[in-house]
């Protein structure tokens, strides 16, 4: 990074392993392994009274998935190294957005980041229920919205997929945290068609079931 002029360079690289059990009094008897690993690092620099700052692959501690070192070598953190140092510098000289109505393209951290926020948490049913009101807040997801309320455009199908499956993401399981086996459920294609329920909350959309139920080290909810 010599002639970049970065102030402060952060990284990190993470390995967790993690033993699940699950008893319960109606006969259940799980264990579940669970390994995960992250790693992304950041660029800062700062010039006069402004900071600005690049991350790689994405902010917030990296990329993470339910992998081992396979990958930190995936990430290829030496190869983008440079690149991310003289894209924080020439931020100090980028002309400011311009404003208007646009079609743009978001990236896969960005995209998910907004599925989260925009579908993941309105469609938590203790929120809509009132039930994390004094925590977390409520949804404008109200049940009278459910299968009525156009959400996207034809275009749009979103699934709640835990499977393992479905691919390495922090939310995959085989079971949940009360002991129910993973499962896909779609949750919104043009209108909201489900939420993500407890066994405690499901019987009042009429549900035999529990939906799918994410929780991420995080704590944020379903991602």
């Amino acid at each position: 990074m010599r002639g970049c002029r970065i102030t402060l360079a952060e990284s990190n690289l993470n390995f967790n392993r993690e033993e699940h059990w699950f008893l319960s009094s109606e006969g259940s008897d799980i264990h579940q392994t669970k390994y995960s690993a992250g790693a992304g690092y950041t660029a800062y620099a700062f010039a006069g009274n402004e900071i600005q700052k690049r991350s790689y692959p994405n902010s917030y501690g990296g990329q993470w998935q339910n992998k081992g070192y396979e990958l930190i070598e995936e990430l290829k953190l030496v190869e983008n190294g440079r690149r991310i140092a003289e894209e924080a510098v020439a931020l100090h000289h980028a002309e400011q957005c311009p404003e208007g109505k646009f079609d743009i393209i978001l990236d896969s951290s960005q995209l998910g980041l907004q599925i989260h926020e925009s579908i993941g948490h309105p469609i938590e049913l203790d929120r809509v229920l009132g039930m994390e009101a004094n925590f977390a807040g409520t949804s404008f997801l109200t049940l009278d919205k459910l299968r009525t309320l156009r959400y996207g455009s034809e275009m749009v199908n979103v699934i709640a997929d835990a499977r393992q499956e479905h691919g390495p993401g922090l939310g995959t399981f085989g079971f949940d945290d009360e002991g129910v086996p993973h499962n896909a459920r779609q949750s919104l294609r043009m209108t909201v068609h489900g939420y993500l329920s407890s066994r405690e909350t499901a019987h009042t959309i009429g549900e035999t079931r529990s939906e799918v139920r994410c929780a991420p080290k995080d704590g944020t909810g379903c991602r």
